[in-house]
């Protein structure tokens, strides 16, 4: 029945077409942009932008004489925020362009509704009005406020000329407030769960913009002095402390006051490790080294601290070839926002980085194209996670890019490709201060985190299919999922964990509380070297009576708006269906996404696909791979689940059905979980973990082939095999399986591997000669086989030689 299943799907995939490409074939390219294209598509967002800002300003002369706003008015991050990066991207293309309208929308209209935009803002503000906010009250002086400050700023020192007195000396009062204000308060720093590093960096903007815009105020070296020392505080670490190398005229021990990275340069946000916060201090020390530069002075080198640390150790292996970042840990905020772009910008121009100069283009160019899935303007419609202020963010990202662009020129004139990008962060990357493990090839990125949220993570290397590079949500309770119990609190804590790796895997397990501690989930994920595997196994005990009334078990989110290939096909042993809308079952123990994700699931409550949403910005679809709701007792010290999901990427559905046909699960013993699964070279791996047992399991293997050959010594009886393996508690072990070996007859014979995969050694130990067939996975990717006996008391080698078997007496 697998064989037909496996023909007749193969058949659909040849014929049927997979999703429409999420943007239209070419729009994407592997070649970097050139200055030109880069410095006309950004103008060309900035300007198509202005229909959306329109429709979201209102007029306020009623209340303050010539002044108007955009979004709310509210005093506070968002409204203040939205209206002063609306009238940061008025003023750029005000000074930056000579066009009569923008989206249809007249060049006089923006103008005004830039000074009424900026009328508003000063005198509003603590400093420098009388008025209040739309809110009731005025803004400014409080955290974040240096920000909104420094774009109002900039906004009306790009325009200065067209001001009229009152708002000049309004606009210098708001200015020299804020920046007394931050310049009185030390930087801040925190290691733990609410890095300072992000704040830190905006802090460093007021001040820049204030010493170049008012170079005679008699606080101007202050705020020069104090936005070193922000910015010495941004990325700042604990060993910085002790550093004595001089920097901007003094000692980074001197500057630096506390660590805001980790030691490993990672950093936590919102509790986890945060890849939008790792990467948003580059883009607000950028704007403070543009706003030196405005002041025709040079940026100072505490502009640099640790930045190209952090690039190069840390965003680099999170940075994925389309422009997009790996989200190991989840994300809490919208995916494919794209406010990244002028971190890029930044590393491309000021420091001319080969990769960040390939990413930016990317970058821009899927910005780009999902702002023309819109039109009224915006650049996320219906997605958009936080409204209005999520619109105005991504302007002001622009209007920042391109002013890298024109303050420090073009990247880099020899860029990396996707491609090439890909090898040189392949690896296994251990952040251990995060408790995050990365492992990269040239088929898959994957990840494991036991931060705060607990979740397996795997990807398709996007680089073969650049209009379509969007497959799943790093939704935060992945592979892992959850339970849902009577009257029980769902929840879950750590307890323990380990990890293991390689250059080229990496395997980690460990111990989950969950539920109020009426569960305990022990589990392994293995990351396989050299293909697009991955391999999740799990074993959950009832630590007391329970009535489970969900399963969410083998989750996966699977986007499908229209940036992300919308009309997904699903492949199962059912046959071939649209992503569902609404849960829906599919039978079988496998199922295959679009030809980028095929799942098996070994031990599962059956698949389960749907529920239609929007998770972190984007419309996705959830997959079980063992799902169920109802009502099922459960006694203590009862398994409720002792499975094995497999993920592969890049895979047809007959690939799929095959794994699914060829993934064993050996007998072990108590407290261990093992696995063999085979990829599509015909190699083999087995994952065999600890999870609770004793330090030794007896283990029995048999393939088609015959009795898998591990490192440790099997005795062979038949095509079976038998071998003891040894390993600590929440440890695993992973052996690549190339050699296998079968009695013909009667008899018993040890086999060990020879020090590589596929060699073996066969040892008779018994009284009379034993006939024994060795067949060996080649370098070719076919099986090669022959047969040797060996003698009582001896032993002899096989290895595999140009597609042959050669036997050797030891």
């Amino acid at each position: 029945m697998m064989k037909t299943t496996t023909l007749v799907l193969a058949a659909a995939l040849a014929c049927a077409g997979i999703s429409a490409n999420a943007f239209p074939t070419g729009s994407i390219s592997a070649q970097t942009l050139q200055e030109s294209e880069i410095n006309s598509i950004t103008l060309g967002l900035l300007k198509k932008h202005v229909k959306y800002a329109e429709s979201i300003y209102h007029d306020y002369s009623a209340s303050i004489p010539g002044a108007g706003y955009f979004h709310s008015g509210a005093g506070n991050e968002d409204g203040i925020r939205t209206t002063a990066n609306y009238a940061y991207l008025y003023a750029l293309l005000l000074t930056r362009t000579t066009d009569a309208s923008f989206n249809g929308i007249p060049r006089a209209t923006v103008q005004a509704h830039l000074i009424a935009n900026l009328k508003y803002l000063v005198n509003t503000h603590k400093s420098s009005g009388s008025f209040n906010t739309t809110s009731g009250a005025k803004w400014g002086k409080v955290w974040e406020s240096s920000m909104w400050s420094s774009y109002a700023a900039l906004a009306g020192w790009m325009v200065w000329a067209q001001l009229d007195t009152d708002t000049q000396n309004k606009l210098n009062l708001l200015v020299s407030g804020e920046a007394d204000f931050k310049a009185a308060t030390l930087p801040p720093y925190a290691e733990w769960s609410d890095t300072k590093a992000e704040e830190n960096g905006w802090d460093t903007n007021i001040l820049s913009l204030a010493r170049s815009m008012q170079p005679n105020h008699a606080n101007a070296a202050n705020w020069d002095d104090m936005a070193k020392s922000y910015m010495m505080n941004t990325y700042s670490t604990l060993a910085d402390k002790s550093d004595a190398t001089v920097v901007s005229g003094k000692a980074v021990s001197t500057w630096v006051r506390g660590a805001n990275l980790h030691p490993d340069l990672t950093l936590e946000n919102h509790g986890i490790f945060h890849p939008v916060y790792q990467m948003v201090p580059i883009n607000e020390l950028g704007t403070s080294a543009v706003f030196y530069k405005m002041g025709n002075l040079t940026p100072p080198a505490a502009v640099e601290h640790n930045m190209l640390n952090v690039w190069n150790k840390v965003l680099k292996k999170i940075a994925l070839p389309e422009g997009e970042w790996m989200y190991p840990n989840g994300v809490d905020w919208m995916v494919h926002d794209y406010e990244h772009l002028p971190a890029y910008s930044f590393l491309a121009t000021y420091f001319k980085d080969a990769d960040a100069t390939m990413l930016e283009s990317r970058t821009l160019e899927y910005m780009r194209e999902r702002s023309n899935l819109q039109t009224d303007g915006s650049y996320f419609g219906s997605l958009i996670d936080i409204g209005p202020r999520r619109e105005s963010v991504a302007a002001q990202r622009l209007a920042d890019a391109f002013l890298y662009h024109e303050f420090f020129g073009p990247g880099s004139t020899t860029p990396s490709t996707p491609s090439s990008f890909v090898t040189a962060q392949s690896g296994v990357t251990d952040f251990s201060s995060t408790n995050v493990l990365l492992h990269r090839n040239a088929q898959k990125y994957s990840s494991f985190s036991w931060q705060s949220k607990f979740m397996g993570y795997i990807g398709p290397n996007p680089s073969t299919y650049m209009n379509e590079p969007y497959v799943l949500v790093p939704y935060q309770k992945s592979f892992v999922g959850y339970y849902n119990l009577n009257g029980v609190a769902t929840n879950v804590s750590h307890i323990t964990h380990t990890k293991q790796t390689a250059t080229n895997w990496f395997t980690t397990g460990g111990v989950l509380s969950e539920n109020a501690g009426k569960l305990t989930r022990y589990l392994s994920f293995t990351s396989l070297p050299d293909n697009g595997l991955v391999v999740y196994m799990d074993k959950v005990v009832a630590n007391a009576a329970v009535t489970i009334v969900q399963e969410y078990g083998g989750a996966f989110d699977f986007e499908r708006d229209a940036a992300s290939g919308a009309a997904r096909s699903v492949y199962s042993t059912s046959g071939t269906t649209s992503m569902p809308t609404q849960f829906t079952a599919y039978s079988g123990d496998w199922m295959n996404v679009d030809g980028k994700l095929g799942v098996v699931v070994k031990g599962g409550k059956g698949f389960n696909f749907g529920s239609k949403g929007i998770q972190a910005g984007a419309t996705s679809s959830r997959m079980y791979g063992s799902y169920f709701t109802g009502s099922k007792a459960a006694a203590a010290n009862e398994i409720i689940s002792d499975k094995v999901v497999v993920a592969a990427v890049n895979q047809t559905a007959a690939q799929t059905a095959q794994l699914s046909a060829n993934l064993l699960r050996p007998t072990v013993g108590f407290g261990w979980s093992a696995s063999i699964v085979q990829d599509e070279r015909n190699f083999r791996f087995l994952v065999a973990s600890n999870f609770d047992g004793s330090g030794a399991t007896s283990i029995q293997l048999t393939s088609n082939e015959g009795a898998p050959v591990l490192p440790v010594a099997s005795q062979v009886t038949g095509s079976t095999g038998v071998a003891t393996l040894t390993q600590d508690v929440q440890k695993s072990l992973l052996h690549t399986l190339r050699a296998y070996a079968s009695v013909v007859g009667a008899g018993t014979v040890q086999t060990v591997t020879g020090g590589l995969s596929n060699t073996c050694v066969l040892t008779n130990s018994g009284s009379s000669a034993v006939s024994t067939k060795v067949t060996i996975l080649g370098s070719g990717g076919s099986f090669v086989s022959a047969t040797t006996t060996v003698q009582p008391g001896k032993s002899v080698s096989a290895s595999e030689l140009n597609g042959s078997i050669v036997f050797k007496a030891l």
